[in-house]
């Protein structure tokens, strides 16, 4: 049997696909990190000020509690991520014991 000449070589070196997307110096990816900042903020007000769930149900609480951290820690600098994350956090410690009607850690 003969092997097709056109087909590539499978074990061949690659180029790394992930190089792009780690380049600090983009200027496409700093201003997508700029209002991606931005959203995160209002994201944090907007917990800040509610009451009860501030979206319309758990699950749409918890998804947006997940893209908060997951965008947080992978696009802000550590020093900026962490503060902001524990806020949040605070926040919707302090909703889950409204909304539960007790407080969940009297100790912290």
């Amino acid at each position: 049997m003969r092997a097709d000449s056109r087909q590539t070589d499978l074990f061949a070196t690659q180029p790394d696909l992930f190089a792009a997307a780690e380049q600090e110096d983009d200027p496409d990816r700093a201003a997508y990190v700029e209002e991606l900042r931005g959203q995160l903020h209002a994201k944090l007000a907007h917990v800040q000020a509610a009451q009860g769930l501030p979206w319309r149900d758990l699950t749409a609480t918890t998804l947006e509690e997940l893209s908060f951290h997951s965008l947080a820690k992978s696009y802000l600098p550590e020093s900026e991520s962490l503060p902001l994350r524990r806020a949040f956090n605070r926040e919707m410690l302090r909703i889950y014991e409204i909304v539960n009607d007790v407080p969940l850690f009297p100790d912290l």
